[in-house]
C-alpha cells in the first residue's frame, strides 16, 4: 500500500452533472495513442505485455492494426514522437487516459518512476489534482496485487468521435 491517502481526490476539477460519454475528437484519439507510446518509451523497452495492451486499446480507438504494429516496432528509435504530456478536450478522457496509463505502466510488474512522473504531469496538465492521481495509482496497485487481468478503463466507457 502506498503511503498516500487523500480525502479530496477531485479538488482541482469543477464537476458538472453530465452524461457519462467520452466525446473524443480526432486529436484526443491521436493524443491517447501517442501518450501510450510515450509511456512505453519511458520504460526504454517494448515488452510483449505492453505491446498487447496498447494493441487492445488502439483497437477500441479504431486505429489501423498495421499502423499500430509499425509504431510499436519503431518506437524506441523514433525521435519524432513528442513526449509532451497530452492535453485532452474532456476531463473524462483525461481520467480514462491516466487510469489506462497507470495500467500500462504496471504491465511488466515494475513501477517505473519516469512513467509515473510523466503520468502525474499529464494529470496536472489536464487539471486533475495530484491527490486524485495518487489515489488512482494506489487503488490500481491494490487491485493489481490480487488481479493482474484488470480491464482497461476505455473498455468500461462509452465514447463517440466528434469533430
Amino acid at each position: 500500500m502506498l503511503p498516500f491517502c487523500y480525502e479530496a481526490p477531485y479538488s482541482n476539477i469543477n464537476y458538472k452533472k453530465r452524461e457519462n460519454i467520452m466525446k473524443f475528437n480526432l486529436i484526443d484519439k491521436s493524443n491517447y495513442f501517442r501518450g501510450l507510446l510515450v509511456l512505453i518509451k519511458k520504460n526504454k523497452t517494448v515488452t510483449e505485455s505492453a505491446s498487447r495492451k496498447v494493441k487492445r486499446i488502439a483497437t477500441v480507438l479504431d486505429f489501423n492494426q498495421e499502423y499500430v504494429d509499425i509504431s510499436l516496432k519503431n518506437l524506441l528509435e523514433n525521435m519524432n514522437i513528442v513526449e509532451e504530456p497530452p492535453m485532452f478536450s474532456d476531463f473524462l478522457i483525461a481520467e480514462s487516459f491516466i487510469k489506462d496509463g497507470i495500467h500500462l505502466a504496471l504491465s511488466d510488474g515494475i513501477l517505473n518512476l519516469l512513467q509515473i512522473q510523466w503520468l502525474a504531469n499529464t494529470a496536472q496538465k489536464n487539471n486533475l489534482s495530484k491527490q486524485w492521481f495518487f489515489v488512482e495509482l494506489e487503488e490500481f496497485i491494490n487491485q493489481y496485487v490480487t488481479n493482474s487481468e484488470i480491464p482497461f478503463e476505455i473498455h468500461h466507457s462509452n465514447y463517440k468521435v466528434v469533430n
